[in-house]
């Protein structure tokens, strides 16, 4: 779980990317890692 805070963590940088272009190279295999995962919904009940 820890893990998935800390990937969350990471993705809330992808907006400096307009100004950091090199963050989206760097980011790219994270988000799409992030998109195969199951929703993190199940923790909110």
């Amino acid at each position: 779980m820890a893990e998935r805070g800390r990937d969350l963590q990471l993705l809330a940088v992808l907006p400096l990317g307009v100004e950091l272009p090199a963050l989206f190279d760097g980011l790219a295999p994270l988000v799409q890692a992030w998109r195969e995962k199951p929703p993190l919904a199940h923790l909110l009940s």
